[in-house]
């Protein structure tokens, strides 16, 4: 009898352990310098990666149309929607502006593009749009063009595209 019962101690021991250690696996841990945001307070079924607070206060505002905005400080600015804007058609928008002219397309896949673009002789500005898929959800994100902090410096546009193509899905609670 005392067998079984220390072997059973050792079986519920072990589970017990394998069950902790795969809640552990399930964390999120965000890069250097960022945190991540549970977006789904917001109806957005994903983490998301923001600058930390030492790059400024964290903002996330219902914007209208259904668009959420989400800053932080002056370094970052994006604009997230539901759906899915066509990378193919505003490409080809960008080519008709008679203003600004795209110097380079710094990213150019099927679902993102980024481009430094300006009026000829004066600073670049740079900018992307990017469309991202969790589960069944389709979403579009892009830097906020109207934002006070723009127009954003090269680095702060590649930090804002890695954030919004690296979601991860809102880890599914344990019941």
């Amino acid at each position: 009898m005392k067998k079984i019962a220390a072997i059973l101690m050792t079986g519920i021991t072990l589970i017990s352990l394998i069950s902790c250690n795969s809640k552990k696996e399930e964390e999120i841990k965000a890069p250097e310098g960022m945190m991540v945001i549970d977006m789904s307070k917001y109806g957005k079924q994903f983490l998301l990666f923001v600058p930390d607070s030492t790059f400024g206060k964290l903002e996330i505002s219902e914007q209208p149309g259904g668009l959420l905005e989400v800053k932080v400080g002056k370094v970052f600015d994006i604009i997230i929607k539901e759906g899915e804007e066509d990378i193919a058609f505003k490409k080809a928008d960008l080519g008709n502006d008679d203003l600004y002219k795209v110097k380079q397309f710094l990213v150019d896949e099927p679902t993102t593009i980024a481009w430094e673009w300006g009026i000829p002789d004066m600073p670049s500005e740079f900018h992307f749009l990017t469309v991202q898929k969790i589960g069944n959800y389709t979403y579009t994100f892009e830097d906020n063009k109207n934002s006070d902090a723009a127009p954003f410096s090269k680095s702060n546009i590649e930090k804002m595209l890695e954030s919004c193509r690296n979601i991860k899905p809102v880890p599914k609670k344990e019941e």
